[in-house]
């Protein structure tokens, strides 16, 4: 019998429970008491959320269960398992993570322009960005609670300027409301349709050889992360942007370095608290200080020894790779 030390009480039942029927009853009783209204609501918000088309709903909620289903077998009939200590959280997680692959391969092109827009607002002052009971509006800073209503956007004409900011500045200029973010989105989405890409990419590798040694650096680079004192790491990890201004935190589960709750055991966050974070990483360090109880100075201090404890652990890394 697996041991239930360290799991959910609610795991109980399926821990005890002998094999053939009796597993595929407890199983089915998990399932549809604790997982599948979560799953479901969490499926439509994010489907809404997101603009995806609802005939894939279906295919991601059960990519979604079996998961968990394959997480709950290992849970039973491996010794060395890791315990589940709050089943509702890591539904959560999962079932986020999932939908966040399934954005990336379905329209990659929208989620990086969504993170984009969603990483300009909040670190230019010129705009604001905040929560309503509807969603999330955006605006110019100046105007943020001043103006009254909200106002949908239409796809946008660009014109000679492919500058984010200068798109967006444009845009509330010429709206008398604040502006749904996902509707703002939507109408600069023709951005993803044009033949040169409207901001840098990053690189990616050229030949399989590239791809392999890219990888090795990656895994390399992920356990040296998970050397680093716990703050470094925290301060790194909820902080660390690729060129673009996207985390790279948000990439490590879909290049398969790390998955969404190997990230958050490496930062001692709360399964169900680290859901909430993870789609608006890359945080800024105020919220960072916060988390962490230090100053945001504090905050930068970490985050700059931890750059520069990885430079000098990777640096023979890098050298070799030169070499060849």
């Amino acid at each position: 019998m697996k041991t239930e030390r360290g799991n959910d009480p609610l795991l109980t039942p399926l821990l005890r429970a002998g094999p053939g029927e009796e597993h595929e009853r407890a199983l089915a009783e998990l399932l549809s008491e604790h997982a599948y209204q979560r799953i479901d609501r969490i499926v439509a918000a994010k489907f809404r959320q997101f603009g995806f088309a609802a005939d894939h709903r279906d295919d991601v909620r059960n990519d979604i269960v079996i998961r968990i289903i394959n997480r709950l077998h290992r849970l039973v009939h491996s010794h060395d398992a890791q315990p589940i200590e709050k089943f509702a959280d890591y539904v959560a997680v999962v079932a986020f993570n999932t939908i966040d692959n399934f954005g990336r391969q379905a329209d990659p092109a929208r989620v990086r322009l969504r993170n984009r827009v969603r990483y300009a607002l909040r670190h230019d002052r010129r705009f604001a960005l905040w929560e309503a009971p509807a969603g999330l509006l955006a605006d110019l800073s100046g105007w943020r609670g001043n103006r009254e209503g909200v106002e949908e956007v239409r796809p946008i004409s660009f014109g000679t300027s492919r500058k984010l900011s200068d798109l967006l500045i444009e845009t509330f200029e010429r709206t008398s409301r604040p502006v749904y973010f996902e509707s703002l989105v939507a109408a600069l989405s023709p951005l993803t349709a044009s033949e040169r890409p409207p901001f840098p990419e990053p690189a990616v590798a050229r030949s399989p050889a590239e791809k392999v040694e890219n990888a090795a650096y990656l895994h390399r680079l992920w356990r040296e992360i998970c050397d680093l004192p716990p703050r470094q790491r925290a301060a790194l990890l909820l902080n660390v942007r690729d060129a673009t201004g996207e985390s790279v935190t948000r990439l490590l589960p879909v290049t398969g370095i790390a998955t969404v709750g190997q990230i958050g055991e490496s930062l001692s966050i709360d399964a169900g608290v680290f859901a909430g974070l993870w789609a608006d990483l890359p945080l800024e360090d105020a919220k960072i200080a916060v988390i962490l109880g230090v100053s945001r100075q504090q905050v930068i201090n970490l985050r700059r020894a931890a750059r520069e404890r990885l430079s000098r652990r990777l640096q023979d890394f890098r050298e070799r790779k030169g070499k060849k």
